[in-house]
């Protein structure tokens, strides 16, 4: 038991936080949480019915998420069929959650 300890400390990133406490640090929604997880499939565990998701994943993933790239991959979208409206939304989740991440 000791030694889990030693090892959650040398290395943070692979700590996992519960759904609620994830939330908290990340300063986002629990709906906007659990899309990005189901979205990009994102590692997470269920234990006792509770979601655990390993928070440093989350913000390295959601710092490094280039906007070129999705501004890209929605204007395609949005000349392949007419759901524009709700790709644009997608892309702004993306910009707020970046911007909301404790430092």
């Amino acid at each position: 038991m000791n030694q889990n300890k030693i090892e959650n400390e040398k290395f943070p990133e692979l700590r996992l936080l519960s759904l609620n406490e994830a939330r908290k640090r990340l300063g986002i929604r629990r709906g906007n949480l659990l899309k990005l997880i189901r979205d990009k499939k994102l590692i997470s565990k269920t234990i006792n019915n509770k979601i655990y998701v390993p928070v440093q994943s989350i913000i390295s993933y959601v710092t490094s998420f280039d906007m070129d790239e999705l501004e890209s991959d929605v204007s395609n979208k949005m000349n392949n069929n007419k759901v524009g409206e709700r790709e644009n939304r997608h892309s702004s989740l993306y910009q707020i959650m970046k911007s909301r991440i404790k430092k």
